[in-house]
């Protein structure tokens, strides 16, 4: 099992540090130095500034009393709106289930908060049972084989794609690994003022739909020009069949919207969950 500080090490690496803390440190540091002092500064203030975000991002992470005065302060309160809530370990000879829980808080709407986190418990909770009864049945048929058993690994972990303003859209990622690895992604795109769950519709609105349909179209045919074995065929059972009611997506860092589809939806499992980015504004 992976240290719980490495663990830390690892997800403050792959942090991106917040706009809205980044610029303020860069007009101190701008306001506070005189243009002799800058160059020779610039490389000792480098390497405390990057010390100071990784004790900061450990915090967040490891202690929640931390994470809640954080989030009232004025220059960063607007970006802290997930905590990890719960981690959940359980190794034994039947499965392996590691689950890091994402927890909505400081949007203002509490309420909605009960509403998002509760679905997010409900949707772990079947995803981890289902892996359970899955690790049950294989070790049923592996009695009396002289092949190994091993056990169902289940892993679940969130990620921020966009916090900024009103707009929250996160992503909770899941493998199952039995003889083969498989991935869910469910997605959360959040308006935190009227408290609604965006659908594709909302953001960018009914009468793109058609737009968004046909750059999906041309990326994949691109996609299948340079590997034709990237995507099922048009024509061929499983291709792509439009965009859906409740289409998957999430908006990325430059308020995009990213179309995702599930593995094996449209394309081998070798393609894993495929991706388009859209080049349509969003209403918001």
């Amino acid at each position: 099992m992976q240290e719980p500080w490495k663990k830390a090490k690892e997800e403050y690496q792959n942090q991106p540090l917040p706009p809205q803390l980044e610029m303020r440190v860069k007009q101190a540091i701008a306001q506070g130095q005189s243009p002799v002092r800058k160059a020779r500064w610039g490389l000792k203030g480098l390497i405390s500034f990057a010390a100071a975000a990784a004790c900061f991002t450990l915090m967040m992470h490891v202690s929640p009393v931390f994470a809640q005065n954080v989030a009232n302060l004025p220059v960063i309160g607007e970006f802290l709106r997930i905590v990890t809530g719960v981690q959940i370990d359980k190794e034994d000879a039947n499965e392996v289930i590691h689950i890091t829980l994402p927890k909505v808080e400081n949007s203002g709407n509490a309420e909605f908060e009960k509403q998002i986190n509760q679905r997010i418990e409900e949707e772990l909770d079947h995803l981890s049972a289902e892996a359970r009864e899955q690790a049950e049945e294989l070790k049923k048929q592996a009695e009396g084989r002289t092949e190994p058993y091993n056990p169902v690994d289940f892993y679940a972990d969130y990620h921020i794609h966009y916090n900024q303003g009103t707009l929250l859209s996160f992503s909770i990622d899941t493998t199952t690994t039995m003889a083969s690895g498989y991935d869910q992604r469910y997605f959360f795109n959040l308006d935190l003022e009227t408290g609604q769950e965006l659908t594709l519709t909302k953001v960018i609105g009914q009468d793109k739909l058609e737009a968004a349909d046909q750059q999906i179209r041309t990326q994949i045919e691109q996609r299948l020009a340079e590997d034709p074995s990237s995507f099922f065929d048009f024509s061929e059972e499983g291709g792509y069949p439009g965009l859906k009611a409740d289409q998957k997506f999430y908006i990325n860092e430059n308020r995009q919207v990213v179309v995702v589809f599930d593995e094996y939806e449209i394309a081998p499992g070798s393609s894993g969950t495929p991706e388009f980015v859209l080049n349509l504004p969003l209403l918001k």
